[in-house]
Parts: C-alpha cells; structure tokens; sequence
C-alpha cells in the first residue's frame, strides 16, 4: 500500500486550486491514497505535523510519500520510488543551495524509516518556538532531517532527486522538470507564489 501526504494549512490553502486535483491525478494514476497531515502537536510549528503524519502512516503502508502543497505536478507519468535501488530506503530532493529539499520525498516502510522519522521528530522544538534547544533549525523539519541523515546510521541508503523532478531548486534548475515548485515564502508572499506558480504553468503550457 502507499499512501501520498500533503498539507494546506493558514493561507497556504491559497494553493489548493491550483494544486489540489494535480495532486490527486496523481495519486490515483499509481495507486497512492491521498491523506492531508493533521497537527499533532501544537506547541511546534505546524509543519512538523508532516513528520508526525508520516510516522503514522508507517504501519499500515509499504511506501509514504510527501508532496509540498505548493508543489504542481506537471508530468504525471513518472513514481518517484522508482528512483530508490532495493537497498535504499528514502529519495529526497536535492537542493544546490542546502543540500535537500522536503518539498518531495518518499520513503521506504520499515525499521529505517521508523529510526529516522522518530529521530527527525525529536527536533521539533528545537526551531526556537519551545526551549530548551541546543540545535536551532530555522528551516525547522528540513534542517532537522539534514542534521538526522549527517548521521552514519542514516546517511547511506539515501537517493537524491535531481533538478529532474522539481525547480526552481537552484541554478540548475530545469523548466520541464516534473514539479512546479512554489519555493520559499512567509504567510504574507503566499498571494504572489501562488499568482507566480500560476503564471509559470501558462507560460509552460503555451510552449508545450
């Protein structure tokens, strides 16, 4: 079983017309169940509830998948666990600038993910929203799995997605990458990523 989680949360349910059904065409193309991540805790910031929605869905799932909800999918045709080689347990974006990206990734079911996933979610208060923190992570779960998979336990078994699968990531990025990506934004820019994915789509679409 395999299930796909995403996230529209404050106004980042902005998003949600413009990527919702993408989403779920691509769900049901290669047989994901599509779930939306509930917040757990609410003394983190609410994008841990990905990682706590994740460790859940661990049991009952032989794959899990995560897909930022600014993220557009373009290209419907192509899994991402099909990247992973046998004795690989999670593919991830890869970022130029910071090495990965959460925004997409999909990891194996099993003792590994549970390892790592637990590990990743005892940071969550370590974002400077809940004291004490003896390791700050401004980017809050993504800094946190960054600083989990530098660990020699997590750091093999581990495929990266190239600029294939998602831009704007860096320079490198490629225009008919798989995924139409948002990019970094606070609650106030939100209108205008959202306007911006929108516009890029068009223009990408008027190429075709």
């Amino acid at each position: 079983m395999k299930t796909l989680v995403t996230m529209y949360h404050g106004t980042h349910e902005l998003f949600r017309p413009v990527t919702y059904e993408p989403m779920l065409e691509f769900a049901q193309r290669h047989g994901y169940r599509l779930v939306e991540a509930e917040i757990e805790d609410h003394k983190a910031h609410p994008v841990w509830a990905k990682i706590s929605t994740l460790r859940h869905e661990l049991e009952r799932n032989d794959w899990v998948t995560w897909l930022d909800c600014d993220c557009l999918v373009v290209d419907q045709t192509l899994d991402p666990i099909h990247a992973l080689l046998p004795n690989e347990f999670l593919a991830i974006l890869d970022d130029m600038r910071s090495g990965i990206c959460a925004a997409l990734f999909v990891v194996r079911c099993g003792p590994w993910a549970r390892a790592f996933l637990d590990e990743v979610w005892s940071y969550r208060y370590h974002d400077s929203l809940e004291p004490p923190a003896t390791v700050d992570f401004p980017d809050w779960e993504q800094g946190a799995m960054r600083h989990v998979l530098r660990e020699p336990r997590f750091g093999r078994g581990v495929a990266m997605l190239d600029y294939h699968w998602a831009g704007p990531m860096g320079e490198g990025s490629d225009p008919t990458a798989r995924l139409m990506h948002g990019g970094r934004q606070t609650a106030e820019t939100v209108p205008d990523r959202v306007r911006s994915l929108q516009e890029r789509y068009a223009e990408r679409m008027a190429h075709a």
